[in-house]
């Protein structure tokens, strides 16, 4: 399991119905046997400080799995890969109005576009956008656990390179990346 503090989240699941178009006599309004369930659309965004660790997981599911070197500290290096067979859980603790925690929980949850962020004096950020398959508030809330040591990434830990050339005299960077995912996961199928 990996904890994240949040800056922000969207998630959240919209559950369609799909209605006829049938008219039947006597019939002024639609009712239950005019509609059937349509489409779960599962998706939302998540905004969060980048950490000096336990964020090895979540970039799997951005880029790929990692190649890992060294022994502390790591050097993890990704190189896109097929992200078809992975998917995460993510679960949102949300207060409700008397205070009381209320666990979300989103299965199959894949991350469709992601956006690393960092200005000078200010703390790296992601910005992710997922897609899922289903929501659930059934599921007891985890007990979150962080690892030691736990730091946030400020602009002083990147060094930008151009055309081989580091050091690069920039105050912000933004770079963004997109899976092309095909995110409504409907097919004609048994």
């Amino acid at each position: 399991s990996v904890f994240l503090d949040l800056l922000d989240e969207s998630m959240q699941a919209e559950y369609q119905r799909l209605e006829s178009a049938g008219i039947r006599t006597g019939r002024s309004v639609i009712d239950s046997e005019a509609w059937n369930g349509g489409p779960i659309v599962v998706s939302g965004s998540l905004g969060l400080e980048l950490k000096n660790r336990g964020q090895t997981k979540l970039w799997k599911h951005i880029l790929g799995a990692p190649i890992t070197t060294g022994s502390g500290p790591y050097t993890h290096t990704y190189t896109p890969k097929d992200l078809s067979a992975l998917g995460l859980t993510v679960q949102v603790g949300r207060p409700d109005v008397s205070g009381t925690v209320r666990p979300f929980t989103y299965a199959g949850v894949k991350v469709a576009s992601a956006a690393l962020a960092c200005s000078a004096g200010e703390i790296a950020t992601l910005g992710l956008d997922l897609v899922g398959m289903s929501e659930t508030t059934d599921t007891s809330l985890a007990s979150a656990s962080l690892p030691a040591d736990l730091k946030p990434f400020k602009f002083n830990h990147a060094d930008v390179s151009l055309a081989g050339t580091g050091n690069q005299p920039v105050t912000n960077l933004t770079i963004t990346g997109n899976n092309g995912l095909k995110t409504d996961r409907r097919f004609l199928s048994a």
